[in-house]
């Protein structure tokens, strides 16, 4: 009997391992099953797809979005690089007219014959030369982006706010910004950037004076230290990563932040592929691959100064958003399939 119960039990536990082995076999085969799993990969298709477009949409405004940015923030950087400069064009136009200026003659101190190096402080003055350089000391104080205020006369003769060695010499008639002003037939004019006497970068702003009588009486010239416009460009942050660069219309650095280095070499002359790049767009966006980064840049010329402006920032930065968007897209849709997938197999059971 306790043989018998044994083996029956043995038996009934075989017919039940059996049973459940078919059980399982027949969910995974069984045509509900094969359905369910469908109707999942159709959703999941459907969700994988619908991930893909919003993506790709999101990308697309998000990309636009950067750019119109860029070109609000670069026109505002441009607007105060424009201001430095309309200071100086104003002041020298309105130099021009000063009667002292206007007066100036041949009494002027001509250092043009001279084998040293001077003291312009040291050098004795007429009173129209000690006139100017109070009037000029005057206005430079009160611009600080200001570095030099001169004139250069007809005759040689030169005086400045700067007192201090002046080269051996000097004949400012032979000075690019005199020659400029001088053929440019009353226009104020803007030179490229040059180191000036007095050893700081800068750019000159200068206009021919002539006097009430109609006579050539020389240029009138304001030196803008290029020192608070590099400082500026310097200080101006987009983002995390994003900086800006300052290009001078024949393609010389004026200001390079992340590579100051390059500063006052062209930008062909960087060894920059993408730099060299930058020197044949005018305006507009493009990609760019430098110091082992891939950047999305922006470039703004100011046409009336002849200069760019140049905004960089990190690809991966500008990216972040839209990968961060579509991580939470595609975190949504698994747990969209996960809950009809459950539904299903409910809802399935039930019929």
């Amino acid at each position: 009997l306790l043989y018998v119960t044994g083996g029956g039990c043995g038996f009934m536990k075989t017919i039940k391992t059996n049973d459940a082995k078919e059980g399982r076999v027949g969910f995974f085969s069984s045509i509900r099953t094969k359905m369910i799993f469908a109707v999942m990969l159709v959703v999941g298709a459907l969700i994988l797809c619908a991930c893909l477009i919003v993506a790709s949409q999101m990308n697309k405004i998000n990309t636009e979005q950067f750019h119109r940015f860029m070109e609000q923030q670069l026109s505002v950087v441009a607007q105060n690089v424009r201001d430095v400069i309309q200071n100086a064009e104003h002041a020298v136009q309105a130099f021009a007219e000063h009667p002292l200026v206007k007066g100036a003659d041949n009494t002027l101190n001509d250092y043009s014959k001279e084998t040293k190096a001077v003291i312009l402080k040291d050098v004795p003055k007429n009173k129209t030369e000690r006139d100017l350089v109070e009037l000029f000391t005057l206005i430079e104080k009160n611009y600080p982006e200001f570095a030099e205020v001169f004139i250069g006369t007809k005759w040689g003769g030169f005086a400045t706010s700067a007192q201090g060695s002046l080269q051996a010499f000097f004949d400012p008639r032979k000075r690019t910004w005199y020659r400029q002003a001088f053929e440019a037939g009353g226009k104020t004019i803007m030179t490229s950037a040059y180191q000036s006497t007095i050893g700081e970068p800068v750019i000159c702003v200068s206009k021919k004076v002539v006097s009430d009588n109609g006579d050539d009486v020389g240029c009138m010239s304001i030196e803008v230290s290029l020192a608070d416009l590099t400082d500026f460009i310097s200080g101006i942050s987009l983002g995390k990563t994003g900086y800006v660069m300052l290009v001078q219309g024949d393609g010389t650095i004026l200001a390079d932040p992340k590579h100051a280095n390059l500063n006052f070499k062209t930008l062909k002359e960087s060894g920059i592929d993408a730099f060299v790049r930058f020197a044949d767009v005018a305006d507009g966006a493009l990609s760019a691959e430098f110091d082992g980064k891939k950047w999305d840049a922006h470039v703004y010329s100011m046409k009336d100064v002849g200069w760019k402006i140049i905004a960089c920032i990190e690809r991966a930065e500008v990216s972040d958003s839209v990968y961060g968007f579509i991580r939470n897209i595609a975190l949504v849709g698994a747990g969209m399939c996960v809950i009809f997938f459950v539904l299903l197999l409910v809802l399935s059971g039930r019929l």
